[in-house]
């Protein structure tokens, strides 16, 4: 059996394989395989006009849990958006989940037995409503193990602020930002929240639009080795200049 790390070495080593056989010639055959595959070639059909979708496909059933069924697996769909009837694609690697409207959800696909496979932005919606769920939501602890040391922080601080439940809405908020966002620039707007002491939803969301205007400005040009251009726009202003004009154009 080969070993390989991944699948792509492991296409890899069997393209390899498939290249060196070539040159093999099969027993009472006049001519080698790679030999027989050019001279096949002209005769084949071209292939189709639109790529061929590679994939099983199952009408899938919306279980209480707002996930669907695939091979004792079972794979998360948004809870705004899920319905009863479904549509799943399952991939090679990834299986899609859609309605009419297109689709809905992407997850790696599992290949383990009975796993639950979530993505935590799927619930968030839910969990804004019932923030008492927050602690044992279970799409959500796995992802709460990776999140950055500001998160935490944030999260501490909103309760304190508002204990009664409204201080985990807040934080629920600043997580539904990862729908629409980079993970990096949130957590740089988390962080620049707390810093200047705005440890609510508005404030997060204000850093992160400031962010998001420096990220979109367009860069400065280094003009150290082009000193004359370097003046252009502040040098003084000479308002004998607007006589000039003023008496060329006096005639006209």
């Amino acid at each position: 059996m080969p070993r390989a790390a991944s699948f792509e070495e492991l296409n890899q080593q069997v393209l390899e394989q498939c290249l060196r056989d070539d040159v093999r010639v099969v027993d009472r055959q006049a001519m080698s395989i790679g030999q027989a595959w050019k001279r096949e070639q002209p005769f084949l059909l071209p292939l189709p006009k639109r790529p061929f979708d590679c994939c099983v496909t199952r009408q899938v059933h919306l279980n209480g849990y707002s996930q669907v069924t695939y091979e004792t697996n079972r794979y998360s769909v948004p809870v705004e958006q899920a319905r009863s009837e479904l549509v799943l694609k399952a991939y090679p690697f990834h299986v899609e989940i859609l309605s009419n409207q297109g689709v809905l959800a992407r997850h790696e696909r599992c290949f383990e037995q009975k796993q639950d496979v979530f993505d935590p932005l799927h619930y968030l919606v839910l969990l804004e409503q019932r923030p008492g769920a927050f602690e044992y939501a279970k799409p959500l602890r796995q992802w709460r193990q990776e999140w950055p040391a500001c998160y935490h922080l944030l999260l501490r601080r909103l309760r304190e602020k508002w204990p009664e439940g409204r201080g985990v809405k807040e934080f629920v908020q600043v997580l539904r930002l990862h729908q629409q966002y980079p993970a990096r620039l949130i957590e740089q707007a988390v962080e620049q929240a707390i810093t200047y002491g705005c440890t609510h939803f508005d404030g997060v969301k204000h850093c992160l639009e400031h962010l998001g205007e420096e990220a979109d400005r367009a860069p400065l040009l280094d003009l150290t080795d082009k000193p004359h251009l370097a003046l252009v726009g502040n040098q003084p202003l000479d308002l004998g200049r607007y006589d000039q004009l003023i008496e060329r154009y006096a005639h006209l």
